[in-house]
């Protein structure tokens, strides 16, 4: 359930206990907002339901209330700037950063022509970049090939507009000369990063916990 920056987590094969349980939890909370004079905004409070694609779950009968009015179920919530879906394969949030990356790119071949290229690969990571990135741990191993290869291409037009070629040119040297990393391998850059945490047992105790190692 996300209320304002204030969220629940509750994860459980029987729906109705998960309810239950959200419901008990819904009253502390209530009561700690109250005490600390501080209230809920129930327009940006909902909750989302977790699942895989193929559950059946029947919600009709089951609510969430917040002094008697009901919490919005929602298949999308937008949290900390990422559109988490129901079925966490991230279709929404890449069609949302979609329309950013081709803005960004829009205003690296605006650009081109007189800004100096050291500056156009440093508008690319301000602008074209940091929309790619972020979340891709998240994202980035969920993406599916045709969602993966927009962005490869919009990455590829940003690639080609620092360096002010034309629309066919080989991007492979552009990112050797730039030192701009593929879409492909910055997810596995993710990958590995995280891969280490875990080796090293410096992430949170609740992802660190979802993993086991092997004899290896």
């Amino acid at each position: 359930m996300f209320a304002d920056d204030t969220t629940l987590f509750k994860t459980h094969e029987n729906i109705e206990l998960i309810f239950e349980t959200l419901k008990k939890e819904l009253v502390i909370v209530i009561d700690w907002f109250r005490a600390n004079k501080l209230s809920v905004n129930l327009a940006k409070t909902n909750y989302v339901v977790f699942k895989p694609k193929t559950m059946v779950l029947n919600l009709d009968s089951i609510t969430l209330n917040i002094d008697d009015e009901e919490i919005k179920r929602e298949d999308v919530t937008k949290f900390l700037g990422l559109f988490v879906d129901a079925n966490l394969n991230w279709n929404v949030h890449l069609k949302k950063i979609h329309p950013k990356l081709s803005q960004s790119l829009y205003l690296l071949r605006s650009m081109k022509n007189t800004v100096p290229k050291f500056a156009m690969r440093n508008l690319y990571y301000a602008h074209f970049h940091s929309h790619l990135n972020y979340g891709m741990i998240l994202w980035g191993p969920m993406c599916i090939k045709s969602n993966l290869k927009k962005l490869t291409v919009l990455q590829n037009k940003a690639l080609r507009a620092i360096d002010n070629q034309s629309y066919n040119s080989p991007t492979g040297p552009i990112c050797k000369k730039y030192n701009v990393v593929k879409v492909n391998d910055l997810i596995d850059i993710e990958l590995s990063k995280m891969s280490y945490q875990i080796s090293q047992n410096s992430l949170p105790s609740p992802i660190q916990d979802l993993f086991k190692k092997g004899r290896d």
